[in-house]
């Protein structure tokens, strides 16, 4: 995604040439991951000069909160405990500052999740 973000509309060959230097992997491995985040709706796949070219349709915002959620979501299938317990050692590492505005920002989403929840019974 950061090729595609950095370059524009891209071929699968031409991500895989900018991928090469950093992971010697196959073409055909680059054209799976393309076709799979095109099928996911991170990227679109456009038919160029006889060629497909892929290029993101999200930003790097986007793409970081769906991988945060699908990640979060998958550990709290297996064990809510065990996330609420490491997110709370790690909270303990950040600077009070950094601690609080988690703190708030959770606040924040209970109320507004309260809010809606109060909507939907009236």
């Amino acid at each position: 995604m950061e090729i595609l973000w950095a370059n524009g509309p891209l071929s699968g060959r031409e991500v895989h040439e900018k991928i090469w230097p950093h992971h010697q992997v196959a073409l055909t491995t680059i054209l799976t991951i393309l076709n799979r985040l095109q099928k996911k709706g991170f990227v679109k796949k456009e038919l160029g000069t006889k060629i497909f070219l892929f290029r993101p349709v999200v930003s790097q915002e986007e793409w970081k909160n769906s991988l945060i959620s699908e990640y979060l979501q998958r550990a709290l299938s297996l064990s809510p405990e065990a996330v609420i317990s490491n997110f709370a050692d790690i909270l303990t590492q950040l600077s009070p500052t950094e601690f609080y505005q988690i703190i708030a920002t959770i606040e924040e989403k209970r109320r507004t999740a309260e809010k809606k929840q109060d909507e939907k019974q009236s």
